[in-house]
């Protein structure tokens, strides 16, 4: 029992034009994503070398707390 579906010509149109916009508009998106990602991974690597930087921070003002203290 096979399902059958009938569109009337303007349904048909309208579909048409809402796949015709999506091809066009595929590449566009999928340049957008590779561009995000490659955001992303810069943000990450620019977020370690930050915190490596914190710690050597803290690191060289926890040998003066000492003096500090006294």
């Amino acid at each position: 029992m096979a399902i059958e579906f009938q569109y009337n010509k303007t349904s048909m149109q309208e579909m048409q034009k809402q796949l015709n916009m999506r091809k066009r508009t595929l590449p566009i998106l999928q340049n957008k994503e590779s561009a995000l990602r490659l955001e992303v991974r810069t943000c990450k690597e620019e977020a370690v070398k930050l915190g490596e930087n914190l710690e050597k921070q803290i690191q060289k003002y926890e040998a003066m707390f000492a003096l500090w203290n006294e």
